[in-house]
């Protein structure tokens, strides 16, 4: 595996960041002692800490752009092939109009005045 701007690694350490950063839980009391111990909101601070890691980790990844090898694979498919065309011209803005097939006509040969 290559990557197309691998100085984008060099900032990995960063997705350590979270966890040296200390959390502002306790900056608001006075006396964090007489705070009782939150088992649970632990476990949230540790997992978010992590969440936000591995977002980093992938952000940096996807910025230095991992390419795996090339290879070449052929393959013949067999059967209906099927292809889509799509018309993006102003005309396919108006919508359809249905007519019958007499008033097709009479705008395709209209009648001649004067005759």
């Amino acid at each position: 595996m290559s990557f197309q701007s691998p100085w984008w690694l060099l900032l990995l350490p960063l997705c350590l960041l979270p966890f040296w950063l200390k959390s502002r839980q306790g900056q608001w009391y006075s006396w964090v002692a007489i705070l009782p111990q939150d088992k649970v909101s632990r476990l949230m601070e540790q997992g978010l800490k992590a969440l936000v890691s591995a977002l980093l980790l992938c952000v940096l990844l996807a910025l230095a752009h991992p390419q795996g090898p090339e290879k070449v694979v052929q393959r013949i498919g067999k059967g209906a092939q099927t292809v889509m065309v799509i018309d993006r011209s102003v005309s396919m803005d108006h919508p359809l109009r249905v007519t019958s097939p007499r008033a097709v006509r009479r705008r395709l040969n209209p009648p001649l005045r004067g005759a």
